[in-house]
């Protein structure tokens, strides 16, 4: 990872009512950077909520990231300006990538500690907030996808505080393995790697035996 890893938003938002094309729903994937620090814990960034905690959330998907250096592509696909946070990241982030951040990664973030644990699925509602159906889908066909950490030493963080690798145990292991591990041509041992990381979230491990499962007795 680039030596110059750093914060450059950290992002909060609590659920709201929106409508879309005469629907409404709820959701907090409309959040705003916060000048200065913000307390973290097991839960999350202070001030931070989900609207949908069986998805979002929990101790395994604490913090979402997602690259800043992304931005740039989806602002010529989407034919917008895109402000941070367009993806509904708590932290944006410069010097991370699907293709290099693995899963049981450790990074010290000013005084806090994280650990990735699975890569983050776009979900309808970042495409109605871009009022794009295809965005998902340029998610997973770019990697774009962003990933979870897990709180492992709770300080506070804020933007321009540095992203230092504590640990890679898994360098095998990344997002963008993961993802391919999942969707995928079926790769059993892949998929049994995977699941012999301790790092790996709840759901992801779940989601991952199922498939494994499920194509072996096919």
């Amino acid at each position: 990872m680039p030596s110059d890893s750093h914060i450059v938003a950290v992002c909060v938002g609590r659920p709201r009512l929106i409508m879309h094309q005469g629907q409404s729903y709820t959701t907090a994937i409309n959040k705003s950077p916060v000048d200065g620090p913000v307390e973290l814990d097991w839960g999350g960034l202070e001030g931070d909520k989900q609207a949908n905690t069986q998805n979002h959330g929990g101790p395994d998907k604490a913090v979402c990231c997602y690259a800043h250096e992304h931005y740039g592509y989806f602002a010529v696909k989407l034919g917008c300006d895109l402000p941070v946070p367009s993806f509904g990241e708590n932290l944006t982030t410069r010097g991370l990538f699907e293709t290099e951040v693995a899963i049981g990664d450790t990074y010290r973030i000013g005084a806090a500690t994280l650990q990735v644990t699975q890569p983050r699925e776009p979900c309808v509602k970042l495409a109605r907030k871009h009022n794009e159906p295809q965005l998902g889908n340029w998610i997973h066909e770019t990697g774009y996808t962003g990933f979870y950490l897990r709180v492992i030493e709770a300080n506070p963080i804020e933007a321009g505080d540095t992203i230092e690798l504590s640990e890679r145990p898994h360098p095998q292991h990344t997002i963008a393995n993961a993802m391919q591990a999942q969707f995928g041509e079926f790769n059993p041992d892949a998929l049994r790697s995977f699941l012999d990381n301790p790092a790996l979230s709840d759901a992801w491990r779940t989601r991952m035996k199922k498939r494994l499962d499920n194509e072996a007795s096919a």
